[in-house]
C-alpha cells in the first residue's frame, strides 16, 4: 500500500541498517540462529500501522547486544528474537481474548509457546504469531475465509453458483465473516442429490442477498 514519503525514507534507513547488521554477523560466522532478512516490498504491502510497527522492530535489532545468544526452549536464538516472540505472543492473546468476548470461537484459545524439535519448527511458529499480531490480521483472516468459501461453493455447485459468487465478491471481507457467522453460512458440505443441491444453493443465495440489501 502507499505510505508517506517520510515514512518510506525512515523505513528504507531502518531496513538498510537491519540487513547490514545481519550481513555483518553472518560474515563473522555468528553461530546463533539469526532473524530472517527483511524486504522493502513485503513490508510496504502491509497496513500503515503495521509498517510503523515493523520500522520499530527493525530498529530494535540494530541496538547493541540484540544479537546476543540466549537459550530458548532448548534452542539458541538472539536476545532480540526472544523479546519479539514475547511481545507478539502477548499481542496475539489479547486479540484472541477480544474475539472470544465478541462470540468468535474460531481459534481463540490462548496461544502458548510449544516445545520445538528444531529451528525450522521455531521459524514456523515465529511466522504464525508475527502475522497474527499484525494490526491488519482480521482483514487478512477475513480474506482467507472468502477465498476458502468461494472455492467450496465452486467445488459443490460449479457454474450454477455464479449469482452467489457475484454476491460474495461484492461484500467487504469483514462483513462477509460477520454476516456469515451470525447466520451460520460459512460451513458448506457436499450434497450428492442434484435436487437437494439446487434447493440448498437457492436458499443460501437468498440468505446472502440480504447482506447486500
Amino acid at each position: 500500500m502507499a505510505i508517506r514519503k517520510t515514512t518510506e525514507n525512515e523505513l528504507k534507513k531502518a531496513l538498510k541498517n537491519y540487513n547490514a547488521k545481519l550481513s555483518r554477523l553472518r560474515k563473522d560466522d555468528v553461530s546463533v540462529g539469526l532473524p530472517d532478512k527483511a524486504t522493502l516490498s513485503e513490508i510496504k504491502s502491509r497496513s500503515a500501522k503495521d509498517v510503523r510497527k515493523e520500522i520499530e522492530r527493525l530498529k530494535r535489532f540494530t541496538k547493541r547486544g540484540a544479537e546476543t545468544a540466549v537459550d530458548f526452549q532448548g534452542l539458541q536464538i538472539t536476545k532480540f528474537e526472544r523479546q519479539e516472540i514475547s511481545n507478539q505472543l502477548r499481542s496475539v492473546n489479547i486479540k484472541r481474548t477480544i474475539r472470544r468476548k465478541k462470540g468468535d470461537l474460531d481459534n481463540t484459545n490462548k496461544k502458548s509457546i510449544p516445545k520445538f524439535r528444531n529451528k525450522t519448527a521455531l521459524k514456523k511458529f515465529q511466522k504464525s504469531i508475527e502475522i497474527e499480531s499484525r494490526f491488519d490480521f482480521e482483514k487478512l483472516r477475513a480474506e482467507k475465509y472468502v477465498d476458502n468459501y468461494l472455492t467450496a461453493i465452486g467445488n459443490i455447485f460449479g457454474s450454477e453458483a455464479t449469482e452467489l459468487f457475484n454476491i460474495i465478491q461484492e461484500l467487504e471481507p469483514e462483513k462477509f465473516v460477520q454476516f456469515g457467522t451470525e447466520r451460520d453460512l460459512l460451513s458448506i458440505s457436499f450434497i450428492y442429490d442434484p435436487q437437494e443441491r439446487e434447493r440448498k444453493l437457492s436458499a443460501i443465495t437468498q440468505e446472502w442477498k440480504r447482506a447486500i440489501e
